[in-house]
């Protein structure tokens, strides 16, 4: 098992998804429980289709005061979207409920439209199996395979989990997780708080509002350290989190809060937000919720696309609080059918018209009457991100076939999350109303809280599975069968079995509904479900941007010779898109550009010369999102010839447009003048050349300033004075005096032909656009004709001229500058996937430009305008933030990124389970980084008296048995030379240290004395160890030899085998023994006299052999005299008293196989019968009184 692990760092820690574990862990607080996964191919071999139907866990035995349970069936893992990382602290896969090849199958559904699924498609995702592979097998959190879930051997199961154990007995499992301790870090509570009040949830308490500091409170099961707490916030309203949605990080105490303030506007509705404390190990806990923010109303745009006209359409069945909450969301459907979508939509522009285009509902609307064209105006709009839905009957094939047969398959399907053609809905099969609960979301909570179960319009299964291998496909509702009988056992649809019996899930932004059977809609489950759908639709899709505050007003009038100043602020409503782009047209040539404008950004341009020789002119304001969905604005204005009594153009521009709170901003004034005719400029004064002069004089400035700023300072104005918000002043005398020649001969030109001035304003507010209203200042002048041009004298007329007023003048402002940015140092693993780094930017919710990342050598990382690292090599480089603030100046702060190398794996070979006294055996490590150097290994072995070990800090471990005991062995890869921290560290594995099992042969021994044998000693396995013999007769001798002993008989054993004892020399207590028979002849026989009374009967006589160790007593008695007196029985061996009187009996000494023994005649080589005799006196009452008759 492959064990991982991250260094603290004391700038900041940071983990990825694979990094894993480091004891000694985190002790949980008392009273935590141990959470359990457990995972079935089925719970039942019978087909479930209640959802109510009760499942008995296989893993009996466990306090429920200590463990929690969390049970599901593959399918439902699989379709199931809440972050495995943080959730359990083990995984169990129980066996199957099934036998032989049905096992945790692989079988996909086929055409044939079985419902039942019960045994088929069991197999786990790789989106699953990898995400248990890194948060639990490679951190060393336990998962427990039963060995049926290996049965399929081309199974995602063998192909991820190839190198994890498995297991049969599940009571083995259940003691195991007994003895587990919990390690994960554990979150005990958190609680959300704006300006005091409780955010408990999207349908009850109080509603968050933008621009007020939201506070994530939480508290951790004990105090620690090495740990980090983070805030993420689900930007996108996808339900799901990602490292881009990282929004604050800090080391974990025992209590903290987390803050987070959503200052840039967005759309009403539900934010969901995660809470994660990681340990140092990168082992986590998380918990998440949602709460309801109320801020720019969720208005969507809404093209619904009906197959025929008048059936289906939403407005139908939907209104008030479906389609409507004031300051809330509102959905305006319009509605059209698919051949007038094909015709008259062909060139509208979909994508900045429309937020959200629906395609239903009715049966079969797959074969709707739309063009080939009007699908690609489609595709192009769903490629912009922004919402689709498609419903039921739309992906299909009306013929069977086995290929595509409707653009919807080829275009769609992909797009839409479906694959592997089943046919299952064709016909309409199984119909149903009921539908139940896959998954919790956006979807199943806003603007209504959705039950478990809810009636829907009768309808049917759909045509193709669900690619449940695509992390952004969620399904939210399953069909349910409708009938939950027994008769529909065996047939209905199985729960759980979302790829094939989902009613409505989204995959990123295209939503699939199953409605549609039936163009009516009336239950109010499935009504609130298509109204949330909407929502969850348009919340879940990318949104363009928005224009506001629009300058300059359609039909505004201007000057053919003015300058045109165009202003708008430019706002997108997706928290995730930073930046944006924007475009001006006038007249559809393209007079400005900018592809890096940041969100809710001021935009303030102007243009000169553009309105020449017009009448009119269309402004066209566009702004896009990086995904492409744009909006576009037009202003028509209307453009007039300047009047002579209005003798000068006016403009105006302001830098910086969008002023922070405190800073200041400057306002060029320009008066520009052009020139006139004779006539224009002295009338009917008469004419000499050269000799009359024009002077505008007092020309007198005057502005009402708003009172969100305040006058600081003019320049370029003559007698200025500022009284509170009001600027006076005047601007030097304007000559105008005739061309005598060049292009200008017989027009005045005026000396200067262009003045400027500039007033500097501070703002005094912080949020907002607003306006320098032209209502608000004037120019007035006076024009006088001079007949002596030399001497300034002979005033001819003076008349007043026109009262003129500079333009509108847009300007937003805005929260202070920020003043100081700080990031911090980075180290990150070379496998690391992305990690983003947050800046520290003060003071809290200031203002400042797009932010400009960098990396110095970008071959060892790169990052982007996010600030989200992806390193590519190992080394150690610079972060640079360079943060714009006011008037051009810039923050810059600098950082060290780190990227480490990783550890690429330890496996561990060749460990044994047993170890035998005597034998040696080696274990091997391989431990590699990614840089593809090796990595030092060091073995940890507990109880090290039961064996010598050599190589414990190389590659290979070599083990030799001391003696019996069990002992354990691990190992790893410590991060640095003599630390105690590791990389990784193996599972640890137990060792049996046993003796070999000792055997003597022959166990049973017979020989006759003076005779020897062999007695082999078997050792198993084949490990001799030294042994000592002993005995406790001395009727044999034992000689060691190499195999075992010599056995050699002395004397025979008449009383039964002897003991030979062959024990180790070291381990007394293990031994063999062989039990010895010696056997031996006798040499000599008596016999003792007897007495026997009439009621004797089978009495045996007194035989004494000689030696008295013989073994071979084996004997017939034979009456010799006395036969009326006493007999032999059939065997020979015992005497019965017939009447009193003395009889002489014969002892003859036999072989064992019944043939007289012979013993050698003293004094000569010949042999004779051993044999004796003996008197037996049979009395009639057992006295010794005199017998009748004489035997002797």
């Amino acid at each position: 098992m492959k064990r991982w692990v991250r260094l603290f760092l004391v700038s900041l820690l940071i983990f990825t998804s694979i990094t894993y574990i480091q004891p000694p862990y985190t002790k949980a607080a008392t009273g935590e429980k141990f959470k359990i996964l457990e995972i079935r191919d089925a719970w039942s071999a019978t087909n479930r289709i209640n959802p109510n139907t009760g499942i008995t866990s296989m893993l009996t035995g466990l306090d429920a005061t200590k463990y929690e349970i969390k049970m599901m069936t593959v399918k439902e893992l699989n379709a199931s979207r809440f972050q495995l990382n943080g959730a359990f602290d083990a995984i169990v896969f129980d066996s199957s409920a099934f036998s032989g090849t049905d096992r945790y199958s692989m079988t996909i559904s086929d055409t044939k439209k079985n419902h039942n699924t019960n045994k088929i498609e069991n197999d786990i995702t790789k989106l699953k199996a990898n995400e248990i592979n890194n948060a639990y097998i490679k951190k060393g959190l336990p998962v427990f395979l039963h060995q049926d879930v290996f049965a399929q051997t081309s199974s995602n199961f063998n192909l991820i989990f190839k190198d994890v154990p498995a297991y049969t007995d599940m009571a083995a499992v259940i003691t195991k997780l007994k003895a587990q301790k919990i390690v994960r870090p554990r979150l005990e509570s958190v609680s959300v708080q704006q300006n005091g009040a409780a955010l408990t949830g999207v349908d009850k308490g109080p509603i968050a509002v933008p621009n007020a500091p939201i506070d994530f409170s939480y508290t951790t099961s004990v105090e620690n350290t090495n740990q980090l707490v983070q805030l993420f916030i689900d930007f996108d309203s996808n339900d799901q989190f990602d490292e881009s949605e990282k929004i604050d990080e800090k080391p974990a105490g025992k209590t903290g809060t987390l803050s987070y303030n959503f200052d840039a506007p967005s759309y009403t509705g539900p934010r969901n937000w995660m809470i994660r404390v990681l340990s140092s190990d990168g082992l986590t806990d998380y918990k998440t919720g949602s709460f309801l923010m109320k801020d720019q109303v969720a208005e969507a745009k809404i093209l619904q696309v009906t197959r025929d006209v008048g059936k289906g359409s939403l407005n139908t069945y939907l209104n008030g609080t479906y389609l409507e909450k004031p300051d809330f969301y509102k959905f305006n459907i319009e509605v059209t059918d698919s051949a007038k979508f094909s015709s008259d939509y062909a060139n509208v522009d979909l994508n900045s018209k429309y937020d959200l285009l629906i395609f239903g509902f009715q049966d079969s609307y797959g074969a709707a009457a739309l063009s080939e064209a009007a699908s690609n105006k489609i595709l192009g709009f769903t490629n912009t991100g922004q919402g689709l839905m498609l419903s039921h009957d739309t992906i299909f094939r009306p013929s069977q076939s086995g290929n595509s047969e409707l653009f919807w398959e080829s275009k769609f399907a992909g797009l839409a999350g479906q694959q592997n053609f089943t046919n299952m809905g064709y016909a309409a099969p199984r119909k149903s109303t009921k539908a139940i609960k896959q998954n919790l979301g956006v979807m199943t909570s806003y603007p209504f809280n959705l039950t478990d179960e809810i009636d829907i319009a009768e309808t049917h299964n759909q045509y193709f599975g669900l690619d449940l291998e695509q992390p952004d496909l969620i399904p939210w509702y399953n069909i349910r069968e409708n009938s939950i009988d027994a008769a529909s056992q065996d047939s209905g649809r199985t729960v759980g079995d979302a790829r094939n019996h989902y009613y409505m899930y989204t995959k990123g932004n295209v939503t699939y509904s199953g409605a549609g059977h039936t163009s009516k809609f009336d239950k109010v489950g499935e009504m609130q479900l298509f109204s949330n759908t909407m929502y969850r639709a348009f919340i879940g899709a990318n949104h363009k941007p928005l224009i506001k505050n629009i300058l300059p007003d359609s039909q505004a009038s201007y000057l053919s010779n003015e300058p045109l100043t165009i202003s708008y602020k430019v706002n997108d409503y997706d928290l995730r898109d930073r930046q944006l782009k924007t475009r001006i047209y006038i007249d559809n040539e393209k007079v400005f550009e900018n592809d890096k404008l940041k969100n809710n950004s001021f935009v303030s341009q102007t243009f000169n010369g553009k309105l020449s020789g017009k009448t009119s002119a269309v402004i066209r304001i566009e702004a896009e999102d990086q995904r492409g969905a744009k909006t576009i604005e037009t202003r028509t204005i209307q453009i007039v010839q300047p009047s002579a009594s209005s003798p000068f153009i006016l403009s105006r521009s302001i830098d910086p447009a969008t002023i922070p709170q405190g800073e200041t901003a400057d306002i060029t004034y320009t008066v520009k003048t052009s020139p006139m005719l004779q006539k224009d400029a002295i009338g009917n004064n008469g004419y000499i050349m050269s000799q009359f002069s024009v002077t505008m004089q007092n020309i007198l400035f005057t502005e009402n300033f708003p009172e969100n700023v305040d006058v600081i300072s003019a320049t370029g104005l003559g007698n200025t004075k500022i009284v509170g918000k009001t600027l006076t002043g005047d601007m030097p005398d304007i000559e105008y005096d005739e061309a005598i020649e060049g292009v200008h001969k017989g027009l005045w030109i005026a000396q200067p032909s262009e003045l400027t001035f500039t007033v500097k304003v501070r703002a005094k507010d912080s949020a907002g656009t607003h306006l320098f209203d032209k209502k608000d200042n004037t120019v007035s002048s006076t024009k006088t004709i001079y007949r002596d041009k030399k001497n300034g004298k002979d005033k001819s007329t003076s008349v007043a001229n026109d009262t003129q007023a500079f333009p509108t003048l847009g300007y937003s402002l805005s929260k202070p500058y920020a003043t100081e940015v700080k990031i911090p140092s980075v180290r990150i693993d070379l496998n690391t996937p992305s990690y983003k780094v947050l800046p520290e930017i003060n003071p809290t919710g200031s203002q400042y430009g797009t932010l400009k990342w960098s990396i110095a050598d970008t071959d060892i990382a790169a990052i982007n305008q996010e600030g989200i690292i992806v390193p590519k090599k190992i080394g150690t480089t610079d972060i640079k933030l360079i943060v714009p603030v006011a008037n051009g100046r810039e923050l810059v702060a600098t950082s060290k990124l780190t990227i480490n190398d990783v550890f690429g794996g330890l496996v561990v070979r060749d460990v044994p389970s047993v170890l035998y006294v005597g034998q040696t055996k080696s274990m091997t490590g391989d431990a590699i980084m990614l840089s593809g150097t090796d990595a030092p290994i060091k073995w940890i072995i507990t109880n090290t008296s039961f064996v010598e070990a050599t190589g414990k800090e190389t590659d290979m471990l070599k083990l030799t048995g001391v003696k019996p005991g069990t002992i354990t062995v691990q190992a790893v890869v410590p991060a640095t030379a003599g630390a105690t921290t590791y990389l990784a560290q193996s599972q640890v594995y137990p060792i049996e240290v046993k003796l070999p099992e000792l055997v003597v042969s022959p166990s049973n021994l017979e020989l006759w004395a003076g005779t020897t044998q062999n007695v082999t000693a078997t050792f198993s396995p084949d490990i001799r160890l030294p042994f000592i013999l002993s005995k406790i007769s001395d009727a044999i001798e034992l000689t060691a030899t190499n195999t075992g002993y010599v056995v050699k008989g002395l004397t025979g054993t008449p009383n039964g085998p002897v003991d030979a004892v062959l024990q180790l020399q070291d381990f007394p207590d293990s031994r063999a023994i062989t039990k010895i028979k010696v056997r031996e002849n006798p040499i000599s026989l008596t016999a003792n006299d007897l007495m026997m009374t009439l009621q004797d009967d089978q009495k045996r006589p007194m035989l004494n052999w000689l030696p008295v160790t013989a073994t071979e007593r084996f004997y017939r008695l034979e009456v010799l005299q006395g036969k009326e007196y006493v007999k032999t029985d059939t065997t020979g061996q015992t005497l019965k008293a017939l009447r009193p009187g003395v009889a002489r009996i014969k002892v003859t000494a036999l072989k064992e196989n019944k043939e007289i023994f012979e013993v050698m005649n003293e004094g000569t080589n010949e042999k004779k019968p051993l044999t004796t005799t003996f008197k037996v006196t049979i009395s009639s009452d057992g006295s010794s009184g005199e017998s009748d008759t004489d035997v002797y």
